[in-house]
């Protein structure tokens, strides 16, 4: 998973505003870069932005999202592209596969990094 968590705080008030809107995704990258200025922090924010765009606009899931998003993240023809959507991507598809049916505990405890001794520093 990202450890780029950060930037994720700057998405949901840029959603809110310009879901729909092809600006949405230029304005997330620019809205992380300002205090975040990584190229992983921003794909990961805006892969967020994707799966939290579809929501607004009004799929039911968050499994659908999560999936519409992936499969706009790995179109040829998409508007908006990072260097690092394939990780983005695949990322997103671990979501859906790995920690979907998961309980929100059990899924900080898989996502502890494995050099971290506490067991529950995926939960931090």
């Amino acid at each position: 998973m990202a450890r780029q968590v950060d930037g994720v705080c700057k998405v949901a008030p840029v959603v809110a505003l310009l879901a729909g809107d092809p600006n949405m995704l230029p304005t997330v990258d620019m809205a992380v870069r300002v205090v975040q200025n990584t190229d992983k922090a921003a794909a990961f924010a805006c892969g967020f932005a994707r799966v939290l765009e579809k929501l607004v606009l009004g799929t039911p899931t968050v499994r659908e999202a999560i999936a519409s998003a992936t499969k706009d993240l790995t179109d040829p023809g998409r508007s908006f592209k990072t260097n690092l959507d394939e990780e983005v991507a695949v990322t997103l598809g671990r979501v859906i596969g790995e920690l979907a049916d998961l309980s929100h505990s059990d899924v900080g405890v898989k996502l502890k990094p494995e050099a971290v001794a506490f067991p529950f520093a995926g939960l931090a």
